[in-house]
């Protein structure tokens, strides 16, 4: 999951703290400042406009991921991974930038395409594709991420097991998740998203708008590029500050510029033209972000997480 800065801010892992238009992660280790994106910790360092995330789209991926390996290089506006650099052990991964990133047992990612190679991930040029456990994106702006899947950027988000995504529109199959056209539609696990927006419903979920990424449970985001992960979050008007998993985000922190971001369910509240959500499993979302939910679940706290 990191998070997009501006057009669209995502933020996951445990003790997160977004300042300013930098994304510092504090729990995982992690920690994205600028438009760059710098991993501290594992030894992974990206930098660059085109990182995991890109400098209008800046992403933290958490708690719920390890680095491990080979470091994290980043190229151009593109985001290239060698060897196992990025290891999620999770359930939930999300990537978001110019280029797609999926996170698996190895990780690649190549100019403003993302390929991902090892766990059966695969992900080519602005198109995605993702193969092994029935996870398939195909079109630009789709991010699928291992055993999670989730589709990012332009596209919408979808998260499950087995997902396959063609085209601009997202299609997922494997878990009974299914997107269809330019608007996300997942059914399965209770996961349905619809049109251009994407609203998931089942396990609690549901999200509408277009670049929406949904992956915890009992959670409702709306807007445009906007992902939620939960946990006990409260936001405090443009600034988001979460505690729950000592995470806290001031000012525009991952800026979420966009009609504002209202999170509401596991006590968690954003409002403001700019707004960020953390926590553990923490994700922030962009323009237009409301989340509401009611119950949390363990491994994905309702707030955005990142994804």
């Amino acid at each position: 999951f990191p998070e997009v800065v501006a057009a669209s801010v995502e933020v996951v892992g445990a003790g997160v703290e977004v300042v300013g238009a930098a994304v510092e992660v504090v729990g995982a280790g992690l920690e994205v400042v600028a438009a760059a994106v710098e991993v501290v910790g594992a030894g992974v360092e990206v930098v660059g406009a085109g990182v995991e995330v890109v400098s209008t789209d800046v992403e933290v991926v958490p708690a719920a991921v390890e680095v491990v390996g080979a470091a994290v290089e980043v190229v151009g506006a593109g985001v290239e991974v060698v060897g196992a650099a990025v290891e999620v052990v999770a359930a939930a991964v999300e990537v978001v930038g110019l280029g797609v990133e999926v996170v698996g047992a190895a990780v690649e990612v190549v100019g403003t395409g993302v390929e991902v190679v090892s766990a059966g991930v695969e992900v080519v040029s602005a198109g995605v594709e993702v193969v092994s456990a029935g996870v398939e994106v195909v079109g630009a702006g789709v991010e699928v991420v291992g055993a999670a899947v989730e589709v990012v950027a332009a596209a919408v988000e979808v998260v499950g097991l087995g997902v396959e995504v063609v085209g601009a529109a997202v299609e997922v199959v494997g878990a009974g998740v299914e997107v269809v056209s330019a608007g996300v539609e997942v059914v399965s696990a209770g996961v349905e998203v619809v049109s251009a927006a994407v609203e998931v419903v089942g396990a609690g979920v549901e999200v509408v708008g277009a670049a929406v990424e949904v992956v915890p449970a009992a959670v409702e985001v709306v807007g445009a590029a906007v992902e939620v992960f939960p946990a006990a979050v409260e936001v405090v008007g443009a600034a988001v500050e979460v505690v729950c998993a000592a995470v806290e985000v001031v000012a525009a922190a991952v800026e979420v510029v966009g009609a504002g971001v209202e999170v509401v369910g596991a006590g968690v509240e954003v409002v403001g033209a700019a707004a960020e959500a953390v926590g553990a499993d923490v994700e922030v979302v962009s323009a237009a972000v409301e989340v509401v939910g009611a119950s949390v679940d363990g491994a994905v706290h309702t707030i955005p997480s990142p994804r």
